[in-house]
């Protein structure tokens, strides 16, 4: 997969996704809150569901990427308002106030990707001072007023509700890491290839050509691999560039880019060696075999086609040089395949040349 297949972009798609359907089951719990605080005769609980419910259902339909964080924010504060009420309205002894802790800590573990962003990290701080002050007013309202709501149901009730509320809030938190620890690591991926890959052809990069061959190497048994790699070059390139301008040049490269992805066969690899020099690898007895074989119907192929940029239509060739070698692969199998390009420029170019 190419650095063309993969964005910066789709993660974040996937996070609003994800936070979407997050918040649809957000939705379902508060209305299964509704008829449990109801049950019980908690009043104060059971109006609190009905804007909590609300807001997940607005968060859905407007959550944009540019404001994933403020409504991830707005969500924890939320679920910290419940538990603050709940604490505040049914007592202490239910426990309603312990999750209040374990939401700050999840918190700032769920939002740690956003922890060097100068907007972000100041609400990060803000939640925090909320959750302490909200712990502080719970305390205050039961040393000073120890006026609690006297529930219908049985004590029993009361904290198969509490435990119900804690899963909810585990789950919810866990989820939230758990997104945000795929993000990371799909984050790191991206930026891995954006490193290895070409971002004008959408191949490999010379980092990663060598990654790749760093690989084969370690893969290899005992360094006993045959391989054979090619190394082509578009014909006169300067020429297109200095005719129509590197605008068009570019477009050349970024399609042949594309012919290269779709029609070099499996077992091949290829990459953009540098400026208009592309480099093949592959290895295997059999594939080796047939390399040049696959670099001819590939030479075959470019010639053929007709290059296309708005009104300009150009036609290309292209000149390839084949060196194969056993034991390590090495640069100086590229430097082989290099000296045979050379010898199919000097041999009038479009041409593959194998010895």
């Amino acid at each position: 997969m190419g650095i063309r297949n993969w964005s910066r972009k789709d993660i974040e798609e996937k996070d609003i996704k994800d936070l979407k359907g997050m918040y649809i089951v957000m939705i379902g719990l508060h209305m299964v809150f509704e008829l449990l605080y109801a049950y019980i005769g908690c009043m104060p609980m059971y109006i609190a569901n009905i804007p909590a419910a609300l807001f997940y259902l607005i968060s859905v339909r407007f959550i944009k990427k540019n404001y994933a964080f403020l409504f991830m924010l707005l969500a924890y504060m939320e679920v910290s308002i419940h538990f603050t009420i709940a604490s505040a309205y049914i007592g202490m002894d239910y426990g309603f106030y312990l999750p209040l802790i374990g939401l700050l800590v999840g918190f700032w573990f769920a939002t740690v990707k956003y922890c060097s962003q100068k907007v972000e990290t100041p609400l990060r701080i803000c939640y925090s001072a909320f959750s302490v002050f909200a712990l502080l007013c719970v305390y205050a309202r039961a040393i000073y007023l120890n006026e609690f709501i006297r529930v219908k149901a049985a004590p029993g009730v009361v904290h198969a509700i509490f435990i119900f509320n804690v899963l909810c809030t585990f789950t919810f938190v866990i989820a939230h890491l758990s997104l945000n620890h795929i993000r990371i690591l799909e984050e790191e991926t991206y930026l891995t290839k954006k490193a290895e890959y070409d971002e004008l052809t959408g191949l490999r990069n010379r980092i990663g050509l060598d990654h790749e061959i760093k690989k084969i190497n370690l893969a290899s048994d005992n360094n006993q691999e045959v391989y054979s790699v090619a190394m082509l070059d578009i014909d006169l390139f300067k020429e297109i560039n200095d005719t129509y301008g590197h605008m068009v040049g570019d477009q050349v490269l970024r399609e042949l880019g594309s012919i290269f992805d779709r029609e070099v066969k499996k077992g091949i690899i290829c990459g953009r060696w540098g400026g208009e020099e592309f480099l093949f690898i592959t290895f295997g007895k059999e594939n080796v075999e047939n390399f040049p074989k696959e670099m001819e119907r590939l030479r075959d192929f470019i010639e053929g086609h007709l290059f296309r940029t708005g009104k300009i239509m150009i036609q290309l060739t292209v000149s390839i040089g084949i060196g194969s070698r056993e034991g390590v692969l090495d640069r100086r199998a590229v430097d082989l395949a290099d000296q045979r390009l050379y010898k199919a420029k000097n041999s009038g170019r479009n041409r593959v040349v194998v010895a």
